[in-house]
């Protein structure tokens, strides 16, 4: 390889590595044209980095051309099943699994996935799991990466303690592995204050024009639904999908975190076209964008004043349910209240009073109840549609007719027809939670 593609590997991979996806992809495709096409490094690349950009066609194109030399190669599975889950190729992603765990029966991550994924696991599949998380130290991540899906699996199974105890474990060492430099009180304080500087600031700023494109974002808590509603609503006629795109929060938050600083007069302008360029690059221009960026909730009026043609839906849901679907699941890092029921229930209030703070100060968000659209998917859809300014289609209810792909946890779900969920589900888990925490929910639940 030559010094110059080699500098181009280089770069593409540590923008890739900060995050910077679009330095990544420039530097991938300037690579490409130096080698004089791909090759199997390159497309492992573009895989990844298409994938996080949600060019899916690009990525399984790449996905394509590594298949089937390429399928023993675990960070080939593990990327092309994250690509064909969230496609809804459920069959196909695990066919991608075999041949990779033939070649790596003892991979941490393959096994996670197999876990997650294949519905007809048995009995060696989970020991040999359970005893690979055993052996694995505390400090590795892929030892949380199996003791998640092993907690889900056993609460599929009804073994409710045993899931109890290894989700309870997960979540011990996820909280030691990340080192949050916050508490959950802490952080409740710094959202609040960023809500109520968001609410202040935009008094202040002036509101950038209004433009052609209409955003609805779906700024509900974590697991309360969202990810379905958002492929609902994206799979409609003149609709686009910006999954949870967040390209604004640094931005929003040197303002609600600064007060005292003055940005220039037309700040919120150059935010509107930044924001607006990004997505054209993204190929998000349909005149309706769906976004569930969860963390929007609390700088939602400084994201009205970038993008005047906004609508806000607080998606909520049984807040039991919320918190220990939250609890089943490793989260990133942006969600240091994931690793207690004590605190997510203190985020869930935390929400609660924001909407409160938005209500009197007449900043207007409309509130749709996930478990009421599931017990009457029709009725609920067709009012969430108005209220994102979009001509309801009954079809998009059906699973077949939901073909965007919407990056999320809950990726083979959202491919499920809609089923209510029984209210007393979440007791299963009653037994074992403090009764003072209880007690937290269920005020939440009765405030809903």
């Amino acid at each position: 390889m030559s010094e110059t593609a080699q500098s181009l590997l280089h770069r593409a991979a540590t923008c890739w590595s900060r995050g910077d996806l679009y330095g990544a992809d420039d530097a991938l495709q300037a690579l490409i044209i130096t080698l004089g096409g791909p090759n199997p490094q390159t497309d492992l690349m573009t895989l990844q980095v298409a994938l996080d950009l949600l060019e899916f066609d690009r990525a399984g194109a790449a996905l394509d051309r590594l298949r089937p030399a390429g399928e023993s190669d675990p960070r080939v599975a593990i990327s092309g099943t994250r690509l064909l889950t969230w496609q809804g190729k459920q069959a196909e992603a695990l066919t991608l699994l075999d041949a990779a765990q033939k070649a790596e029966p003892g991979h941490p991550g393959l096994l996670a996935l197999r876990i997650t994924h294949d519905r007809d696991l048995g009995d060696k599949v989970i020991d040999h799991a359970n005893a690979l998380a055993n052996r694995l130290p505390d400090a590795a991540p892929e030892k949380t990466g199996l003791l998640f899906p092993l907690a889900r699996y056993f609460d599929r199974q009804g073994d409710y303690q045993r899931s109890w105890a290894l989700a309870t474990e997960a979540n011990t060492i996820a909280a030691q592995q990340a080192r949050h430099a916050l508490t959950t009180d802490q952080l409740k304080t710094l959202l609040t204050s960023r809500t109520k500087a968001a609410l202040g600031r935009v008094k202040s700023l002036q509101a950038a024009p209004a433009h052609d494109q209409c955003h609805v974002y779906l700024i509900g808590a974590p697991r309360t639904g969202s990810s379905l509603l958002q492929s609902i609503l994206s799979a409609h006629k003149d609709v686009d999908s910006s999954a949870e795109r967040g390209a604004l929060l640094p931005y929003l938050h040197q303002l609600t975190d600064n007060p005292d600083q003055a940005p220039p007069a037309d700040h919120l302008q150059r935010l509107q076209a930044a924001d607006l360029s990004g997505l054209q690059r993204a190929g998000r221009t349909a005149p309706t964008l769906i976004d569930k960026t969860t963390h929007n909730a609390f700088v939602a009026p400084l994201v009205a004043a970038i993008h005047p043609n906004s609508v806000f839906i607080n998606v909520i849901r049984r807040p039991q349910d919320v918190a220990l679907s939250m609890f089943l699941h490793e989260f990133p890092p942006a969600f240091p209240e994931s690793t207690s029921l004590d605190g997510i229930t203190t985020m869930l209030e935390a929400r609660a009073e924001i909407m409160t703070l938005y209500a009197e100060a007449g900043f207007e968000v409309e509130t749709v109840d996930f478990d009421a659209f599931c017990a009457a998917p029709e009725a609920v859809g067709k009012t969430l549609a108005n209220l994102a300014g979009i001509d309801f289609n009954p079809a998009t209810l059906s699973p077949e007719n939901r073909n965007a792909a919407v990056p999320t946890f809950s990726a083979g779900q959202v491919r499920q027809p809609i089923r209510p969920t029984p209210p007393e589900k979440w007791q299963r888990f009653a037994p074992f939670m403090p009764p003072a925490l209880k007690q937290r929910l269920e005020a939440l639940s009765s405030a809903v």
